[in-house]
């Protein structure tokens, strides 16, 4: 031991450094209780990463024996200082000291409260999912799980939570719902699931004072959607379905969920027509493609519309909605420019929108092009819009030439509909001011509202901006409802998931909030609960408000926002149904 004389002496640095190397001298002799003493009051403030892990092993026996919850709080602090294979050795023994000697409760719950969105708070949850599990608490345990799953949406630990959700039972028969999602540990479904299932779960305990039980299952690699749906009507005897979610899902059980005259209420799916018993709360694309014709009208008469849409299935069928009723309106679709991911797709796609237009040059003498009617400085008149006229460097100018003349571009539309589906809709912003393109209504969907940054809209290069969404995602985005009960709500949403809810995530919470409360009213049958809902024909919340009549119909009130002040302000409001 290192006296308390000579202790004083040193520095901190190394009086940790001494009994670190005394404890792994220790060690080898097996004289591992005098290992234990040098390490353990300095292991927390063990700075090297393979020195943390050396200590780790020392001292995994002692906590195995005396101390499992310290051990597990102890490693639990440490790991942002290792390595990532330092990292995965520590891990491992924790899991290790929390599998074999966290057995109560009272110690795994201090565990979760210690690390409330990360390892080993994760392992912790799960575990208590577990101890309720077998102890006989069904309910407790599904809600355990589905903490588990929203506080720790990274967690190595979500496919075995998906598994023991998937064999939870409740005795009886009490009213209960269900949900089924496809597996949300991964792949590219992850963010969507994610969004749905944790507006589903704020959504269902916010329906009812006392909400009934709802049973989640996941479907897992090599499992069918079908086979669960057969254990929750035909096993469970759910009285509801909220979803499906997925149209191949809903496509392989469409007959049999009409003939089980079963409630489903789904946040993304369109309204079946053959099925009396389905309630969608979607906002479609093709009815936000109407909106935004119908608001591209309303802003240019006649309007001729260039579109810049994601290729896949979104923008695919934006562009299809969008174009006929831009047309039967009177207004004219361009060719449609597709834009992959990624930013050199993006420069080539604005690109492409460069060339439906010409460049007009204003020579330093004589007239003026045809259609400009003045000149002010670096400003022109074309029409009724004024341009910014953009100057050619002088190195272009050919040896023994006049340096180019200043120039303007005139496009031959006069929107850029954008119907984004990217967490990047402002770079493409950029790209239309870097090709030059000015005075055109940028006419968006809900997405611009929740992005990071927002282009102010006032530099000389002037493209108006709006956006298209049945509720304004940006108050929401910074937690501003129409109500207090709305307010606490979109708070609950936002500590979950870190950030503001996307729209996906508020229609779930609409679907799960009205079914909860629905099916809190009691009901006798199926078929009651199926005629009770329809019977209400509309629903208000935090997605905006949404209406149902006949059978495969779902409407939604959409309002143009336009970008003003560092704030989007309503322009007008346009109620648009699916069919």
């Amino acid at each position: 031991m290192v006296s308390p004389s000579r202790a004083r002496m040193l520095s901190p640095e190394e009086v940790r450094r001494i009994h670190y190397q005394l404890a792994l001298s220790d060690h080898d002799l097996k004289n591992d209780d005098a290992a234990v003493r040098q390490i353990l009051p300095y292991f927390s403030s063990l700075r090297r990463s393979g020195n943390i892990r050396h200590a780790t092993a020392i001292l995994l026996p002692f906590w195995k024996r005396a101390d499992p919850l310290g051990g597990a709080l102890l490693m639990g602090k440490v790991l942002e200082r290792l390595t990532p294979s330092d990292q995965r050795a520590v891990v491992t023994r924790t899991i290790d000291l929390v599998f074999g000697s966290l057995h109560d409760e009272p110690s795994l719950s201090r565990l979760k409260a210690a690390f409330p969105h990360d390892f080993p708070g994760d392992y912790a949850s799960y575990r208590l999912a577990l101890l309720a599990f077998r102890s006989g608490d069904p309910e407790r345990s599904e809600r355990t799980l589905l903490g588990t799953l929203l506080d720790y949406p990274d967690s190595l630990f979500v496919s075995e939570a998906e598994q023991l959700s998937n064999r939870i039972a409740l005795p009886g028969a009490s009213p209960r719902a269900g949900l089924i999602l496809p597996d949300i540990s991964g792949g590219a479904l992850k963010p969507y699931m994610r969004s749905i299932l944790t507006g589903a779960v704020a959504g269902w305990e916010a329906g009812a004072s006392h909400p009934v039980p709802v049973l989640v299952r996941f479907v897992l690699p090599r499992q069918s959607y079908s086979r669960w749906y057969g254990d929750l009507v035909s096993h469970e005897h759910v009285g509801a379905l909220l979803g499906p979610f997925l149209v191949r899902d809903y496509e392989a059980l469409r007959k049999k969920i009409v003939s089980d005259q079963i409630l489903t209420v789904t946040p993304s799916l369109p309204p079946d027509p053959n099925n009396r018993f389905m309630v969608s709360m979607a906002v479609l694309p093709e009815m936000t493609a109407r909106g935004m014709a119908a608001f591209t009208l309303s802003l240019v008469p006649k309007a001729r519309a260039a579109v810049l849409y994601p290729k896949d299935i979104y923008g695919k069928s934006f562009v299809k909605a969008y174009g006929k009723a831009l047309s039967d309106g009177g207004g004219t679709l361009k060719t449609p420019v597709s834009l992959p991911s990624g930013g050199m797709h993006r420069e080539q796609a604005v690109a492409r929108l460069r060339r439906m237009g010409q460049e007009i040059s204003l020579p330093s003498n004589g007239p003026m092009p045809p259609g400009v009617t003045n000149r002010s400085g670096d400003f022109v008149s074309y029409g009724e819009k004024t341009y910014f006229l953009i100057h050619p460097s002088s190195m272009l100018a050919l040896e023994g030439h006049p340096p180019p003349s200043p120039y303007f571009f005139l496009p031959d539309f006069d929107v850029v509909a954008f119907p984004n589906d990217s967490p990047h809709p402002f770079k493409v912003m950029d790209e239309l001011v870097y090709k030059e393109i000015q005075n055109v209504d940028v006419v968006g969907n809900e997405t611009l509202m929740v992005v990071r940054r927002h282009w102010d809209m006032t530099s000389d290069i002037h493209n108006p901006l709006y956006s298209v969404a049945p509720v304004n995602l940006f108050r929401i985005a910074g937690g501003k409802g129409g109500t207090p009960d709305e307010d606490a709500a979109l708070s609950r949403l936002t500590r979950i998931t870190g950030k503001g809810p996307d729209l996906l995530m508020l229609e779930s919470y609409d679907c799960a909030a009205f079914l909860s409360s629905l099916m809190a009213e009691g009901f006798t049958t199926r078929y009651h609960l199926g005629v009770t809902a329809l019977a209400q024909k509309s629903y208000n919340g935090l997605s905006g408000p949404v209406s149902w009549g006949l059978p495969g119909t779902v409407s939604r009130l959409f309002t143009l926002y336009h970008f003003l002040g560092g704030d989007w302000e309503p322009v007008r409001s346009l109620p648009i149904t699916n069919r």
